[in-house]
């Protein structure tokens, strides 16, 4: 049963599945894949995605969940928060359109369900872009809502 960190770990592997996301992104100047575990700005390495869990809630079942009464069931919600960095605004909106159809695809819920992670929810977009800065920064936030479940102790 998952953790926030295995949650995010396996939101990663959904995206680096994505052929057209990869094709994308391509690589940065280390030979890794640009999808990065929190929200730094490496300026270096655009288009990039920065994944972060910005909150979660447990919330601890009154019924034994164990669908038998053997084992008592505590139910997580964590929000996620995806960032795609660009330096053009096409690029952030491709880049943001890739994300959320690699999500949606019926392999990703799949691989997502064999983590633990029983619902994708609501998703929340901005766009944050800074074109004052030098060079412009072009970025749109996607939050995902993700429940999951764990054993209670």
């Amino acid at each position: 049963m998952p953790s926030t960190i295995e949650v995010k770990k396996a939101i990663i592997n959904v995206l680096k599945a994505d052929e057209s996301l990869m094709r994308l992104l391509g690589k940065d100047k280390s030979g890794n894949i640009p999808i990065y575990h929190s929200l730094v700005l490496n300026r270096l390495n655009k288009p990039c995605i920065t994944i972060e869990d910005i909150s979660s809630l447990n919330e601890i079942s009154a019924l034994n969940d164990g669908y038998d009464g053997s084992k008592r069931i505590q139910f997580n919600r964590v929000i996620i928060q995806i960032d795609c960095w660009s330096n053009a605004p096409e690029e952030r909106d491709r880049l943001a359109d890739l994300v959320e159809k690699a999500l949606l695809k019926s392999s990703s819920q799949a691989a997502l369900e064999a983590k633990g992670i029983l619902h994708v929810g609501n998703i929340q977009r901005m766009t944050l872009d800074e074109p004052d800065w030098k060079p412009p920064v072009f970025r749109k936030m996607l939050r995902y809502t993700f429940m999951y479940e764990v054993e209670a102790e």
